[in-house]
């Protein structure tokens, strides 16, 4: 800087006509030093209150000088400051009343952790989720619910791998509406973050097999068990519902599917159509009699028409606990 800033100046012996000359210096030195980072000519020119163009005084950045100690605000301001964090320099922001602080960066990125308070209602949608954006670091516990997230918004490029823990899922807010049709993959999501009390329910998934590797094929009325799978019964759901994608050889006739486990059934989805049709279960499988922990074995049943000449076929089926 041209001027040295200097306290002492003038000194008490200074001959008075130099008064002017010691005016300009220190009006240079204020210049000099508030430029650093506003906007501060020699000359006031625009005009103060001439528009638009006016800039003198306005910020040009906003430098903060490593200070570690944080200010005791008051309740009605919050201080922010730059300190030191394990060897890198990071903003922080101290809340009103001396309130904890929160570092707001971290390694050179964002350090912003969101909690239930910072969201609003259908908030979070596909144009506010960067690729990979949301990881642990950035949810607060129980902070992700039902109004939280517009529906349908969430898919797998949206979330970091082993992401999702279940601390951040308050219970009972994840919906069918609320995720993409199979968007959330085994690594989005960390071991056992979803659990029943995480789900409404209709929404804890049994199996889910839209496009099998064959189809299932079944001639004549007889019940024949398609496939097997083992349950864990959970705690909280009392029945097993679905929908499958069924038809039949022939318009006319009806190819059937049902879902059991041991001698209790669910109602029979049916359908007679030629082409590709997915049709609920009219009934969900009681599941109120089974015991949570315990492992059951699920069959899926297929059946055809009244006549051998005929045929059902099952082309996928998802099933979940409700």
């Amino acid at each position: 800087m041209a001027e040295t800033w200097d306290e002492a100046k003038p000194a008490g012996s200074r001959d008075p006509k130099l008064g002017d000359d010691d005016i300009r210096e220190f009006k240079r030195a204020i210049r000099e030093r508030l430029a650093e980072d506003h906007w501060f000519s020699a000359t006031e020119n625009p005009a103060y209150g001439a528009g638009g163009g006016y800039a003198i005084g306005k910020h040009k950045f906003l430098t903060l000088k490593q200070y570690n100690t944080a200010k005791t605000t008051l309740s009605d301001e919050i201080s922010f400051r730059c300190k030191d964090v394990s060897g890198s320099k990071e903003v922080i922001m101290t809340p009103p009343s001396a309130g904890t602080d929160r570092q707001i960066t971290k390694n050179g990125g964002q350090n912003l952790a969101i909690v239930a308070g910072d969201l609003t209602a259908g908030i979070i949608t596909e144009g506010y989720i960067g690729t990979g954006a949301v990881t642990n670091a950035k949810l607060g516990a129980d902070c992700v619910t039902a109004a939280k997230i517009g529906d349908d918004q969430v898919n797998s490029s949206h979330l970091a791998n082993n992401s999702v823990l279940t601390a951040m899922i308050a219970d009972g807010n994840v919906t069918p509406a609320k995720i993409q049709s199979s968007s959330i993959t085994a690594t989005q999501m960390a071991n056992n973050a979803i659990t029943p009390a995480k789900t409404s329910h209709g929404f804890v998934p049994v199996l889910t097999m839209p496009y099998p590797l064959r189809e299932f094929e079944q001639a004549g009325p007889d019940w024949v068990a398609q496939f097997v799978i083992k349950v864990k019964m959970p705690s909280g759901p009392t029945a097993i519902n679905g929908i499958c994608n069924i038809h039949s050889n022939n318009g006319s006739v009806n190819g059937y599917c049902r879902i059991g486990i041991g001698s209790t059934y669910s109602g029979t989805a049916q359908r007679a159509n030629l082409t590709y049709s997915w049709v609920a279960f009219p009934s969900s499988l009681n599941c109120s009699a089974l015991t949570p922990g315990t492992t059951y074995t699920l069959t899926v049943y297929l059946n055809a028409a009244t006549s051998s000449a005929y045929r059902g076929y099952l082309d996928g089926i998802c099933l979940w606990w409700e």
